[in-house]
């Protein structure tokens, strides 16, 4: 007898509010969990819709009005329990399709969640408060005497209201009816797919500050309140030159370039200290990830003749280099992004990620609902994310803007 009859059998002899909780715990097991199928062979780890269907209302496709002449399962000494049993049908299947979407959106290779740390709001605008650097000489303090404040000060930046991204799958009757469950499957990984790369492609232009030039508004910095352009020869953040891409020639001499130019950035004393800094983290494009590669593990510098000591093979020089081809995409497609521009620094000491409403999906039965009604929906999943990185500093990390 197979899986699907078991099941059926039992429903009728657990209820199906019993089996379903036992179906939820098959699909959260960290272990070959219960999945959607996209084809029609049925085993221990695939169910499809139209298998879940029949399951929990004991017919093989949605019935349009009263099912007259139709013998229901679930109908035993009276009692008619089709309500239960199709809200479980859609439990099941919206955990089914949750379960999916997460892998598929967690499966899409992104470096955007290490550029930034994270804050959760409430506010469509929020201030964040920042500190006035004081003067070193000024922390010396006297026997007796009063500490001096260090307190808050009316220095801010602000993060306006992100934008909202998200989709929605419906499930007709049709597409149970037909048995799609292969096309629901790649219509919700589609979906998990484009909405991690959308994400990831705003990260990587947000953090470059690749937005500003086409509308300013759009910028990822607001000191005061006022948008202003993030890396800029007067912040000191931004290294220009005619050799200052990343090749096997010059990327030693490139890279510590840019590092030394945090020695020009000093924090906003009377005394102008300069800022210690200790950059961790370099991210560039895909296609520089094999030269970086070679930069970084050489033990001779690539760009000598006579392979003199790689200055970068120094514990001075250690970094975590992140690429991505969506850095290459916005070189090319981005006016704020210049052909081989790369970024160096502390990256979540500048940016912060406000996260109004993290990823969520939702599921809603159509049964009782208009689209239910009009359109033969059984029931929609959703999807939706709110968040946007902004930049809370200047000074963490330098822009080499690569130029040939």
């Amino acid at each position: 007898m197979s899986k699907r009859y078991d099941l059926r059998e039992a429903v009728k002899e657990k209820t199906p509010n019993v089996v379903a909780c036992k179906m939820i715990e098959a699909i959260q097991r960290k272990e070959n969990p219960l999945r959607l199928s996209i084809g029609s062979d049925y085993n221990d780890d695939v169910i499809s819709i139209q298998e879940l269907f029949f399951i929990f209302t004991g017919e093989d496709h949605p019935r349009d009005g009263l099912a007259l002449g139709s013998t229901n399962i679930f109908e035993k000494s009276g009692n008619v329990r089709e309500d239960i049993s199709s809200t479980a049908f859609a439990v099941i299947t919206g955990n089914l399709m949750q379960r999916l979407f997460i892998d598929s959106f967690d499966e899409v290779p992104r470096i955007g969640p290490l550029l930034a740390a994270n804050f959760n709001s409430k506010l469509k605008v929020d201030s964040i408060t920042g500190f006035v650097k004081m003067d070193l000489p000024d922390l010396e303090i006297q026997e007796g005497e009063q500490y001096p404040d260090f307190g808050i000060h009316d220095k801010y930046v602000e993060y306006g209201e992100p934008a909202k991204h998200g989709g929605i799958v419906r499930i007709t009757a049709e597409t149970i009816h037909f048995d799609q469950t292969g096309q629901i499957v790649t219509r919700i990984q589609e979906l998990a797919v484009r909405l991690a790369t959308r994400q990831e492609w705003e990260d990587i232009g947000k953090v470059f500050d690749g937005f500003f030039d086409d509308d300013n508004t759009k910028g990822v910095y607001f000191p005061s309140g006022s948008v202003q352009d993030l890396y800029s020869s007067g912040n000191n953040n931004l290294v220009t030159g005619a050799s200052s891409n990343i090749s096997l020639t010059n990327g030693t001499d490139t890279i510590r370039t840019s590092r030394n130019q945090f020695l020009s950035i000093l924090d906003d004393s009377e005394d102008q200290f300069p800022i210690l800094h200790a950059p961790d983290t370099i991210l560039a494009g895909d296609t520089d990830g094999d030269v970086l590669n070679v930069l970084m593990n050489s033990a001779g510098d690539p760009g000598s003749a006579n392979l003199r000591l790689n200055i970068l093979s120094s514990p001075r020089h250690k970094y975590t280099v992140l690429t991505s081809p969506l850095v290459d995409y916005h070189r090319s497609n981005t006016t704020g992004v210049e052909a081989n521009a790369w970024l160096m620094g502390q990256f979540k000491k500048q940016f912060e990620r406000k996260v109004i409403f993290p990823l969520r999906t939702w599921i809603k039965r159509g049964g009782d609902t208009d689209d239910g009604m009009n359109k033969d929906i059984e029931f929609t999943f959703k999807a939706s994310i709110k968040e946007r990185i902004y930049a809370r500093a200047k000074e963490w990390v330098v822009k080499n803007k690569g130029e040939a």
